[in-house]
């Protein structure tokens, strides 16, 4: 019996350091999984910033390519308006050659109108207030004449030349106008280039994001299926635990119960002595000794 009583000790320590050990090995189990969770936690917090910031860059590169988009169809409309400025700068310098040309042959002799005119109203006042020979008088209306028309062609030239001047005037507008539209063609293709530039940059970063959240999220992934196994075998040992506290429960029961025997044994050998010596009355704990069962003898709780 005591062979026994120390064999299911010796077992019973067995599944005491074996149930430390597991539990050991739970707690190791708990911080690993512990420390991959807020790991976990700190990579999903990354993740979602970088969401948010490729999330922020694909909306301001679809802000960017709208404006480029309203850029182009601008600078189209400028190289229309430039197109037709020119066209009618070529037209207009015909224009100004042609009346150019007009203004020289009208221009000869040079004589102003205001000359033709004083001596237009001298040989009018001469004809009219003096008495002449009537080959005086003929010669004065003939140049007096001759005069008219001269009036008449300087007044046409100063009128060409003021039309002339007015031709340069519009012509200078023109080209005004003409760089002023190149002016702001080029501001808008610095502003399309600089759009551009920009729009390589964002993708550039679009690209590198992608990648980086693909690599956070792959190890989102590992570090998951850690956890997941991690927990499983947390399971699989806390279950293993249960078992051996189980296992540890009936050995000490069983060495609860070795020990009882003894003492039943022991004081039934007491009892069968008394009956041997011919002593009849017996107690009901020696009657219970003789004929009951171990079992009836332990008490609950051992």
């Amino acid at each position: 019996m005591t062979s026994q009583v120390d064999e299911l000790r010796r077992k019973l320590e067995e599944i005491a350091i074996e149930i430390s050990s597991v539990r050991d090995s739970i707690r190791e189990l708990k911080n690993q999984r512990y420390s991959l969770i807020e790991e976990l936690k700190a990579l999903r917090r990354e993740k979602s910033k970088l969401l948010d910031e490729l999330r922020e860059l694909r909306e301001k590169h679809g802000s960017l390519i709208e404006r480029k988009g309203k850029l182009v169809e601008r600078i189209r409309s400028l190289r229309s308006e430039r197109s037709a400025k020119v066209a009618e700068l070529k037209q207009m310098m015909s224009i100004l050659e042609d009346k150019k040309r007009v203004v020289e042959e009208l221009a000869n002799p040079k004589v102003s109108v205001a000359s033709i005119r004083r001596e237009l109203e001298r040989l009018e006042w001469v004809q009219q207030t003096k008495p002449l020979p009537i080959e005086e008088e003929s010669k004065i209306l003939k140049e007096i004449a001759r005069l008219e028309q001269l009036l008449e062609k300087a007044i046409k030239a100063r009128d060409e030349r003021n039309r002339l001047i007015e031709l340069r005037a519009s012509v200078i507008g023109i080209k005004l106008a003409i760089a002023e539209l190149q002016r702001e063609m080029n501001n808008v293709s610095r502003e399309i280039a600089s759009i551009n530039n920009e729009c390589t940059s964002i993708k550039s970063r679009i690209s590198e994001l992608i990648n980086v959240i693909k690599n956070v999220s792959q190890r989102i992934n590992e570090l998951q299926s850690t956890v997941d196994s991690l927990g499983k075998k947390i399971e699989e040992k806390t279950s293993y635990l249960t078992n051996l506290r189980s296992r540890y429960n009936e050995v000490v029961k069983e060495i609860e119960r070795k020990r009882v025997e003894s003492i039943v044994e022991r004081k039934k050998m007491i009892v069968e002595e008394k009956l041997k010596r011919g002593e009849r009355k017996l107690t009901l704990e020696e009657l219970q000794l003789l004929y009951g069962s171990v079992d009836e003898l332990i008490e609950p709780g051992g």
